[in-house]
């Protein structure tokens, strides 16, 4: 009977605690309902719309240029060759060095150059001394031949010598002025004004041989204070190039702009691309810049060999209607832009006139005060609900994506 009575009690022990393990997951259950609920509830509350940023359709004013690039050079330049063979002795400049005309910049091995005129000089004297000999001959054989003493054959022959002594003493002269020349050029000077930007030699170089020194200079000289830009514009903007035309120039080491000016535009079409050489002047000022926080002034921050990228201006337009290029999408060869009012989006084919590197100027489509999208437009299709990112509950566009018209 006990045993009996145990056995109840332990089976009654059992399913109580088996019953409120159940409550308990049965309530678990509930309350996880309730918050998968909640979290839908709150998921299909959400604003889903995709965020985009705007900006208006303005009028500003635009440039149309011709974009191309090519290498500095100086507009005034003199390569300096060695005309005679010799060893260097000396120089007296470095790179960077300022000259002026005249100056000298080195002095080769000259004694062959002396030796050779010293013995022009010898040679000289010699046909002087024969000169005179010949003259007093010549004087005593006309005054024999005023006396009949000689014949007339004797007489021409001795007036003929002397014209060949005169003859011997003028060409014995300009060997003396060539072998002088000659020992001079051992001394290179300076053919202008400039500064040494490239020197190609040093002290004991030996130059031998004549092609070599035609075809190795031994330094490069500029006028570096105006630069010079060649490039080649097609056949289709000639009516928009002239002398004096603006343009502006950069290049990858300086966050400027250098303005510049066509100096030349040429008279023939390259015969294969049908492009035309112009020629552009940028004036090489000193520039200011920000170096660790302080302002350091570049005397002349273009310098030869640098890549320089131009655009010529070809056409002004004043007070364009205008959009950013980047609202602009190219599908099948046209053009078109999303247009946001009322909380979505239109697509609107557009056609465009002057572009500029950042602005487009709108012929079609489009009328001032508009607003285009300009960001997530590449994500959007027609009709679609935007909200615009200063509606963004996050302020993302605070930090980054600000659109500025």
């Amino acid at each position: 009977m006990l045993k009996r009575i145990v056995s109840v009690l332990i089976a009654i022990t059992v399913l109580g605690g088996l019953s409120v393990l159940v409550v308990r997951n049965i309530r678990k259950g509930i309350e996880d309902k309730k918050a998968a609920l909640e979290k839908q509830r709150q998921i299909a509350s959400m604003d889903r719309r995709l965020i985009v940023g705007v900006s208006p359709v303005a009028r500003r004013d635009l440039d149309r240029a011709f974009a191309a690039s090519g290498t500095l050079v100086a507009r005034t330049q003199a390569t300096v060759f060695s005309m005679v063979p010799g060893i260097v002795l000396g120089l007296k400049v470095e790179e960077g060095d300022e000259v002026k005309t005249g100056d000298v910049l080195a002095r080769l091995d000259a004694a062959k150059s002396a030796l050779g005129y010293q013995q022009a000089q010898a040679a000289q004297a010699q046909a002087r001394l024969n000169l005179e000999n010949m003259k007093k001959n010549f004087q005593d054989i006309r005054t024999l031949y005023d006396q009949k003493a000689v014949t007339r054959n004797d007489y021409e022959k001795m007036e003929l010598g002397l014209k060949v002594a005169e003859q011997q003493v003028a060409q014995a002269g300009a060997a003396v002025s060539l072998a002088s020349a000659s020992w001079s050029d051992a001394t290179i000077r300076a053919p202008i004004d400039g500064t040494v930007i490239m020197k190609a030699v040093e002290t004991g170089d030996l130059m031998t041989s004549s092609q070599g020194m035609k075809t190795t200079p031994l330094m490069i000289i500029a006028r570096l204070d105006v630069m010079k830009l060649e490039v080649h514009v097609p056949e289709k903007n000639l009516l928009y190039l002239r002398k004096g035309q603006r343009c502006e120039i950069r290049v990858d080491a300086y966050d400027h702009v250098f303005p510049g000016e066509i100096d030349q535009v040429g008279e023939m079409l390259d015969a294969v691309t049908k492009t035309l050489k112009v020629t552009i002047h940028i004036q090489n000022e000193p520039l200011t810049v920000k170096e660790g926080g302080q302002p350091r002034t570049i005397e002349r921050p273009l310098k030869v060999g640098m890549f320089a990228r131009v655009a010529i201006i070809l056409e002004q337009r004043k007070g364009a209607l205008s959009i950013p290029v980047d609202a602009i999408i190219n599908r099948d060869g046209y053009d078109f832009v999303f247009v946001h009012k009322d909380g979505k989006v239109t697509q609107r084919l557009i056609k465009t006139g002057v572009t500029e590197e950042k602005l487009a100027e709108v012929v079609a489509g489009l009328t001032e005060g508009e607003q285009v999208v300009v960001l997530g437009q590449r994500a959007l299709f027609d009709g679609q609900a935007v909200r615009l990112m200063e509606e963004d509950p996050f302020k993302f566009y605070e930090s980054w994506g600000k659109v500025t018209p």
